[in-house]
């Protein structure tokens, strides 16, 4: 089945050295999606290239951009796990992209998937988001480009342990 996802909450778990989302569907359940680092490198790579190619190729630009959208995210409870809970390990992702929104399909090694829509604005806040999230983790952010890392200098998340 393909829920919709309408919030998530992106979390490193140390035991499990991945990354779990946690997302609000329209089914009235709660997926638990579990995202490998070499997914998410695959993902992250992809996503970062989206929003660089933007038409904004300026360096100082992109810091900016990056800049606005992870100082505008809004704070909200975290989305929690219930006993209406779906969880699966996320073996493919599909994105597609329409004008300004992309969307994203993860999927599991059944019929299990979970679907969400960004705009740009958003992408480039759950980048931060994500970004924070390797930090605790201590995954490399030697992929990143520098316009990204400069942007989290200037602005840094203060909730090091989850993330919305």
């Amino acid at each position: 089945m393909n829920y919709n996802l309408s919030r998530i909450t992106t979390q490193y778990i140390d035991n499990e050295d991945r990354l779990r989302i946690l997302g609000e569907s329209g089914e009235d359940k709660i997926c638990e999606i579990w995202l490998t680092h070499r997914l998410m490198d695959r993902l992250v790579e992809n996503l970062l290239s989206n929003v660089q190619n933007e038409g904004k190729t300026d360096k100082a630009l992109q810091v900016f951009e990056q800049e606005v959208a992870s100082s505008t995210l809004p704070r909200q409870a975290p989305v929690e796990k219930d006993n209406q809970i779906i969880s699966w390990l996320a073996i493919a992702i599909d994105i597609n992209k329409d004008n300004e929104n992309i969307s994203l399909t993860f999927k599991g090694d059944k019929s299990n998937s979970a679907s969400i829509s960004f705009q740009t604005v958003e992408i480039r806040q759950w980048l931060s988001i994500i970004y924070n999230t390797y930090k605790l983790a201590e995954w490399s952010v030697e992929e990143w480009p520098a316009w990204f890392k400069e942007s989290k200098e200037v602005n840094e998340n203060s909730d090091t342990h989850s993330v919305h």
